[in-house]
């Protein structure tokens, strides 16, 4: 059976304050985790009664770098969300989804570390909703597997990045059994 999660997603983004050397017409922008969220959802049968589990955390972290000149060279970084911070309607769900499904002690992060990104315009312009896609290896419970994101962004302002990105996955292709 298929089961569809959607990670990361409302992924608003600020620019940063980093030290690093500039690339002319680069602007990098980190995810701002008071912003954020990476959520997924799943149906599951219990006691015989179909549920639809919501889970979330606003813990992510990530990168995006925005070439002003050249949007097609714009670069992503590894895309990180706690394992541990994962939270449904029940701390009962929430343990077992720690302890038994995600393996969270022993894999803290799910990691998205994109490797292209396509379908980029060759100029941004602000307010103009942009839509593209992003492959690359996610690893969830330390099992990792090309994925593909679905991405609807836009830039708000000058400094400000607002998208989602969506995928739907199968918990069996990461190892996950659910109990």
């Amino acid at each position: 059976m298929t089961r569809p999660v959607s990670a990361p997603s409302a992924i608003p983004l600020a620019p940063s304050v980093s030290s690093e050397v500039a690339i002319p017409g680069m602007e990098t922008f980190v995810i701002l985790p008071e912003k954020s969220e990476a959520k997924f959802e799943i149906d599951e049968v219990l006691m015989n009664s179909p549920f639809h589990v919501v889970g979330t955390t606003k813990d992510v972290s990530g990168q995006i770098s925005v070439n002003q000149t050249d949007p097609r060279a714009s670069m992503v970084s590894a895309i990180q969300i706690n394992a541990r911070a994962l939270k449904t309607d029940s701390d009962m769900r929430n343990g077992a989804i720690g302890r038994m499904i995600l393996k969270s002690e022993e894999n803290e992060f799910i990691t998205f570390t994109p490797t292209t990104v396509s379908a980029l315009p060759e100029k941004f312009e602000l307010g103009v909703e942009y839509t593209f896609e992003t492959t690359g290896q996610l690893t969830i419970a330390g099992t990792s597997k090309e994925a593909v994101f679905n991405v609807k962004a836009r830039a708000v302002s000058e400094k400000e990045i607002q998208g989602i990105a969506t995928s739907s996955l199968k918990y069996a292709d990461y190892n996950i059994t659910i109990p």
